[in-house]
């Protein structure tokens, strides 16, 4: 292997020794003591912009993490059932999780179906009660486009937004370091997606890469095309667009969109990278990939391992979610303590994993050093076809 793609691996490990002794949080420090809101239990509401699958696995992972600092009282949350439904995660937090100080509101999950009518009506919803009623004391945001409906005079309540692609470039937050709103939290980590690629193209070299979004202001944002094109001019290559639209399109269409896409670059591209769309759902994954395996053409995914159990070949995803999660329960239980989220530090590098799928690998003829197998965290043998 290279020694660029040692440098890579290097600061990928470096960086999870960063983020454990950060996160190595001491549970007597008074600002994660669970306290009330004067005598009332916090209420927390929960928004998405649509259904994907690393929402509720992201939610859950909050949770557990806010019952290791004593929030919540220890317990078994349901397996999800359905990828990407976190709807069903949270109909069980509001009637069944038990605590003394924190409430997950039953009718104050919000999701948005990836459409810009429901955009809309989920605003014109939500801002009155953020506004008037003010029934609820903390948002988790989940996807950019209700993010940004969010950054208005109208919300006063202190809100976290937890899974966005490019905060900034989405016009979220102002910078890196600064929110712009003293009630506004964006949980960032800004050069991720450029470290997957470095390493991507660092193992592969190719000179073109084919790339799938919705041709408009929300579909650049949500793939991060701009780290993407930062990426491409450093490293000198091509990136092949095939435009996949979702807006006013049902779950199915912008699915048949995505693998349409996919099928029709697989002939002209060296490489893919699948960035977050709404067609990329688990079911759809074997349709994405069934092309790229029959062209043989390496992959790389923004997501997480499960993309990769279906037949991408790589993915550098969070383990499990847990120290991010960890991280955003000592925000949360700051912000309870009186800490405006928007004075709060945001970018966290993320501890990425490596993820290979060497029945993938060989299909297109790829045989992974040994430098990478090693560095691998997750391997898997077979692919998964639902």
């Amino acid at each position: 292997m290279n020694t660029r793609i040692l440098i890579l691996l290097t600061a990928f490990f470096i960086c999870l020794l960063q983020v454990s002794s950060v996160i190595a949080a001491n549970n007597d420090d008074p600002v994660l003591q669970p306290i009330l809101n004067n005598g009332q239990k916090w209420r927390i509401g929960y928004i998405e912009s649509g259904p994907y699958s690393s929402f509720p696995i992201e939610l859950q992972a909050i949770v557990e993490a806010l019952m290791q600092i004593g929030w919540i009282k220890p317990t078994d949350i349901p397996p999800i059932k359905k990828r990407g439904d976190a709807a069903q995660v949270w109909n069980w937090l509001a009637r069944e999780l038990q605590s003394d100080t924190i409430e997950f509101v039953d009718d104050a999950f919000y999701s948005a179906n990836w459409n810009k009518t429901d955009y809309e009506e989920q605003q014109e919803q939500l801002l009155p009660r953020l506004h008037d009623k003010q029934d609820l004391d903390l948002l988790l945001v989940f996807g950019t486009p209700l993010s940004r409906g969010l950054l208005t005079d109208r919300n006063n309540v202190n809100t976290l937004i937890i899974e966005t692609t490019d905060a900034i470039s989405a016009g979220l937050i102002k910078s890196p370091t600064d929110s712009g709103r003293a009630n506004i939290y964006a949980n960032i980590d800004p050069e991720r997606y450029m470290r997957q690629l470095f390493l991507f193209h660092s193992i592969f070299d190719f000179k073109s890469l084919g790339v799938v979004y919705e041709d408009s202001p929300r579909g650049r944002n949500i793939c991060s095309l701009k780290k993407i094109q930062e990426v491409a001019r450093e490293r000198k290559f091509t990136i092949i667009p095939c435009y996949a639209p979702f807006n006013d399109k049902t779950q199915e269409q912008a699915e048949q969109e995505t693998a349409r896409c996919y099928e029709q670059l697989a002939s002209k591209v060296d490489a893919v990278y699948i960035t977050y769309h709404p067609g990329v759902t688990l079911r759809n994954l074997p349709n994405i990939a069934r092309p790229l395996l029959r062209h043989k053409i390496p992959s790389f995914t923004q997501g997480t391992d499960e993309e990769v159990k279906r037949g991408v070949l790589f993915s550098i995803s969070m383990d499990d979610y847990n120290l991010v999660a960890r991280n955003l329960a000592r925000i949360i239980a700051k912000v309870f303590h009186g800490t405006n989220p928007g004075s709060l530090q945001q970018p966290f590098t993320t501890p990425l994993k490596l993820t290979i799928n060497l029945k993938t690998a060989q299909e297109i003829d790829y045989d992974p050093s040994i430098n990478i197998l090693s560095a691998a965290d997750y391997i898997y043998q077979n692919i998964r076809q639902n």
